[in-house]
């Protein structure tokens, strides 16, 4: 039916969203985190500026992420897996399930919210 084939469009345009927000992470790159998160914090962004800075390799694996769409908010929960690899000494992977909110805007889906559970 159309309902679905929307609601199916809507779905993988929240995973591409998780998705770009996995790749700015991996990329280390602020700008592009911002464009996928537009509503993030000066702080927190501060943080994570010193966070990326401190990093050789920043992965991030979004596991099983569970959608929901209704209309133009969606959220979607996952296990959210962390791998750092500082300039210097070791960190160990960390994993915490993670519910992020979305919002649909002419551009396409972007994070509105995210909670560690």
């Amino acid at each position: 039916s159309e309902e679905q084939a929307r609601l199916a469009s809507d779905v993988t345009g929240v995973l591409t969203a998780l998705d770009r927000y996995r790749s700015a992470f991996q990329a280390r790159d602020i700008a592009q985190l911002l464009r996928i998160y537009p509503s993030l914090k000066t702080g927190e962004v501060e943080q994570l500026r010193k966070t990326f800075d401190g990093m050789k390799a920043y992965d991030i694996e979004i596991r099983d992420p569970r959608v929901e769409v209704q209309n133009d908010v969606a959220s979607a929960r996952a296990m959210v897996v962390r791998r750092m690899t500082p300039r210097v000494g070791t960190a160990p992977p960390f994993q915490v399930e993670t519910e992020f909110d979305l919002q649909r805007t002419p551009a396409g889906w972007v994070i509105t919210d995210l909670v560690a559970r």
